[in-house]
């Protein structure tokens, strides 16, 4: 939780203030992005460290009627939605492609 509120904070912090003004008189402007970069990939790589050694738990397991209902509403569609694709496919693969059409023959 630090780690994410510490990389949302670099930017407002940085961003448009005072202290980026001194920044800027110290590294120049390219210190500044260097330094922000750094920061932030420093940011990124704590919260995945975070994320890596952070506890789970086991909030919700779908029922099993529901999980069945799914199938069972699911398979027919796959067969309809693949029809459904290799017809327009068919209907569109003779047309000009940028208003060129093909040479006849």
């Amino acid at each position: 939780m630090l780690a994410a509120l510490a990389w949302i904070a670099l930017h407002p912090s940085v961003a448009g203030t005072r202290l980026r003004g001194l920044i800027v008189a110290r590294t120049g402007e390219a210190g500044v992005r260097i330094g922000v970069s750094l920061a932030s990939f420093l940011g990124i790589a704590l919260l995945a460290l975070a994320w890596c050694h952070a506890g789970t738990a086991l909030l919700w397991v779908a029922p099993a009627w529901l999980r069945w209902g799914l199938v069972a509403w699911r398979e027919p569609v796959w067969p309809a939605l693949v029809g459904l694709l290799a017809r327009a496919a068919l209907l569109h693969a003779h047309r000009p492609i940028f208003g060129v059409s093909p040479l006849p023959g």
